[in-house]
């Protein structure tokens, strides 16, 4: 991720979700090791507990691409991909 300060005028307008693939705890734990080179604006848990992980003004490499990157909010939700049941609701 990088500080980026968008100003407030800047125009979020893409919200990227992914899954985990693995629990809150390990997701939190990748996340906030600087050698995995992502990162999420928020991890929501299963138990409906969210925290955040870098700040909306900045910008989280998430995507895979840069346009999306910067006019993204990042959100990580608990589980498996193919255990439907595991997600949040």
């Amino acid at each position: 991720w990088r500080r980026a300060d968008r100003p407030d005028d800047f125009p979020v307008d893409r919200v990227i979700i992914h899954v985990t693939q693995g629990s809150f705890a390990s997701a939190v734990k990748v996340f906030q090791d600087p050698a995995h080179q992502a990162a999420t604006h928020y991890i929501v848990g299963q138990d409906g507990r969210v925290v955040q992980m870098i700040r909306e003004l900045d910008v989280a490499y998430q995507a895979g691409n840069r346009s999306y990157n910067e006019r993204g909010v990042g959100i990580e939700h608990e589980g498996f991909v193919d255990r439907p049941k595991d997600l949040t609701k």
